[in-house]
């Protein structure tokens, strides 16, 4: 574990030294104010030069039919105040040809270039998502009333945002400090950290956070009102999920696929089933839960046997995946009615969820969920399984430590950004 440390350490260290390296920047580059300079945006994109910044004014933004966003170059596009700084974008409407194929609306807003920093705008549309495929683009302090889509690309962050869903395929990338007032998050690709976000009321049937993506973490999330708080399914594999609150929801935590996760010190409280673990088909689920808090659900774990798709052909049990300690600890339920004679802080008897399935080890006082370091979530994981994510935790120790140097970027573009015109 100390060389562990030692590793991560050295590599904060050395995140921080490349962040002091000046980066080289266009010695001409300049600021160009919409609408002083330019009266629509894309104008004032397709005038700007690499390294550029366009400036929005306080204003609403709202042009013709068929009016979309490209940004092919490497500028950043900072607004005056999101909250009076917007854009209605209005892609065309394309009717289907075939009965098989459905309408759509193109694109809105396409994020095609590298390097690119957004903040400051409330962004609207009339359909569709916004597309980011470019690397390293970043979008902080936005009000985004429209999908967001991480189509591809690396090392993409989104950060402090007002969003209606974010959906990411991306890898490397950084979801984190988001408020969502409608739609969740669904990840896909590998090696991505979802952090700090507040997930409630994601829609009907909808799904708060969803992973099918592998060696991600999920940590430190507060998800609210959802039909399933979070969910790992299809090849969503080597992923950790801890450190989050997942509350009133009809399923807490799902998961229906996938291989070697773990489920480590999140709340799950007042959900009408608090887990559920099982599988499509193919090989049973592996996922250890343990060190969570399991309390007041109606039901703390589903323990239906079977979930049928198509009759006589699709059905598998849901009874006999799951591991619920990682034999020493396992969780606290709120209904478990044993005792505790040596004081070890452990149940004399295991918890039953089911004639298959037990806690071997129910804890008998609430887990501090919040107590939870990176290191010990980390050591949560079975020996196994580490070396499968471990990559992450190296991802999140230099992330943090760049976006902190990114936001002070955006700080003080946004402040000082138009002084420079």
């Amino acid at each position: 574990m100390r060389k562990i440390f030692a590793l991560l350490l050295v590599l904060v260290f050395l995140t921080v030294y490349f962040l002091l390296i000046p980066i080289p920047v266009n010695a001409s580059s300049s600021t160009i104010t919409v609408p002083d300079d330019y009266p629509t945006i894309q104008e004032a994109i397709s005038a700007a030069n690499e390294g550029d910044t366009v400036f929005v004014k306080k204003g609403n933004y709202d042009g013709p039919i068929s009016q979309t966003i490209v940004i092919d170059k490497t500028i950043s596009l900072i607004g005056e105040e999101a909250e009076d700084t917007k854009i209605n974008l209005h892609p065309l409407w394309v009717e289907a040809w075939f009965f098989t194929l459905p309408s759509y609306y193109e694109t809105p807003m396409q994020i095609i270039a590298n390097d690119i920093i957004i903040s400051g705008l409330t962004i609207m549309s009339d359909g569709s998502s916004i597309s980011i495929t470019g690397n390293r683009t970043q979008i902080t302090e936005c009000i985004i009333k429209t999908g967001l889509r991480v189509d591809s690309g690396f090392n993409n962050e989104i950060t402090g945002n007002t969003l209606s869903g974010v959906s990411c395929k991306g890898s490397h990338c950084l979801i984190r400090t988001n408020n969502f007032e409608a739609g969740g998050i669904d990840v896909g690709g590998f090696h991505n950290l979802v952090q700090g976000n507040f997930v409630t009321n994601a829609g009907n049937r909808a799904t708060g956070i969803n992973l099918e993506a592998s060696n991600t973490i999920i940590f430190n999330n507060t998800v609210k009102r959802n039909y399933c708080g979070i969910n790992i399914y299809g090849e969503g594999s080597n992923n950790l999920v801890y450190s989050n609150s997942i509350i009133h929801n009809v399923y807490g935590f799902v998961a229906w696929g996938g291989n070697n996760n773990t489920f480590f010190g999140n709340d799950l409280v007042n959900n009408t089933c608090g887990a559920e673990v099982g599988y499509l088909k193919g090989s049973p689920t592996n996922c250890t839960l343990h060190h969570n808090n399991f309390i007041g659900s109606v039901q703390q774990v589903s323990t239906r046997t079977s979930q049928t798709y198509i009759p006589g052909l699709w059905s598998e049990p849901f009874n006999l995946t799951g591991v619920f300690d990682d034999g020493r600890e396992g969780n606290y339920w709120s209904d478990y009615v044993g005792t505790d004679s040596d004081s070890n802080g452990i149940g004399d008897t295991p918890y039953l969820i089911d004639s298959d399935r037990k806690d071997n080890y129910p804890l008998m006082a609430p887990f501090d969920i919040y107590s939870v370091s990176i290191s010990d979530a980390f050591s949560s994981i079975t020996p196994a399984n580490r070396s499968e994510i471990f990559p992450a935790t190296i991802i999140l120790t230099s992330m943090i430590v760049v976006v902190i140097g990114l936001e002070l970027l955006v700080y003080f573009k946004k402040r000082y950004g138009d002084k420079s015109r």
